[in-house]
């Protein structure tokens, strides 16, 4: 559908903003699940979906099925470790996966609290970077080993 901008009706008013004369002040009760926007013309308080208690709820319904689908791949890599130089790198890397939705689900817990979040965050930092050495690592091992991966390597002419 093609429209050019000579065809509308760029003299019609837009209906769906709302003008306020005088700002909107919450009247102090409950104000912990609240987010206070500030404008231009006034207040507007809204509460967001982040701060329920449906949403914490449901996150944590979804991070304990992680955790448990996750120790469950995990226990069995461990029942039948029969390639340890790659199985190891695997088990390392799933644990991501407790690490993320644990630390997310508790960044949520303590939204309003910025001093918790730092420190959640270091940790996942710190465990996101040793699961790319281990996937790096692991690829090696799915390669033959850095030997292999440099023997391959030399022996092909550069282009």
């Amino acid at each position: 559908m093609n429209i050019s901008l000579e065809k509308m009706d760029l003299s019609t008013e837009n209906n769906s903003i709302i003008h306020l004369d005088a700002p909107i002040i919450p009247d102090g009760s409950d104000v912990s699940n609240m987010t206070i926007i500030q404008t231009g013309n006034g207040t507007i308080e809204h509460q967001m979906f982040l701060n329920t208690t449906a949403a914490q709820a449901l996150t944590g319904i979804f991070v304990w099925s992680a955790l448990l689908i996750t120790c469950h791949q995990i226990y069995t890599h461990l029942r039948s470790y029969s390639v340890p130089n790659e199985q190891r790198y695997i088990i390392r890397i799933l644990f991501i996966v407790p690490v993320y939705s644990f630390d997310s689900w508790l960044s949520l817990l303590f939204i309003s609290n910025d001093q918790y979040y730092v420190y959640f965050d270091s940790i996942r930092d710190c465990y996101e970077a040793f699961v790319i050495y281990n996937f790096l690592s692991l690829s090696f091992e799915y390669l033959g080993g850095e030997s292999a991966i440099m023997s391959e390597i030399r022996g092909k002419p550069i282009q």
